[in-house]
């Protein structure tokens, strides 16, 4: 899909710039729970370099957590209105996130 003014990516971006308290809290809130993401799942991203949500990042947080939260593809694909095939390509990240969390919980029973 072009770039136009009138794509979501664009409007995503006028909005972030309109409302510079709101987008400045906004983005703050994203670098803090993206740092948090990065050292509990190991994630290949430096948060210094993610400076705003993406449209993209954020369609792919909310597929991830719904399926954390135990729901399956096509519940998400139909809360989220997406095509199964595009919840899966969003959810290509999962088996890292479960591996993380099964590795906490290791931790954790060493631990007690």
């Amino acid at each position: 899909m072009p770039y136009t003014d009138t794509s979501l990516r664009a409007r995503w971006m006028r909005r972030l710039r309109k409302t510079p308290q709101q987008g400045k809290e906004l983005c703050t809130k994203w670098q803090k729970w993206l740092t948090e993401m990065v050292a509990k799942y190991d994630w290949d991203i430096d948060p210094e370099d993610a400076k705003n949500p993406t449209i993209h990042g954020l369609r792919g947080t909310g597929i991830l957590t719904r399926y954390a939260q135990g729901y399956d593809v096509d519940q998400i694909a139909n809360d989220v209105g997406m095509s199964r095939q595009t919840v899966e390509h969003y959810m290509r990240f999962k088996d890292q996130m479960q591996v993380a969390a099964a590795g906490r919980r290791r931790l954790q029973l060493v631990e007690d």
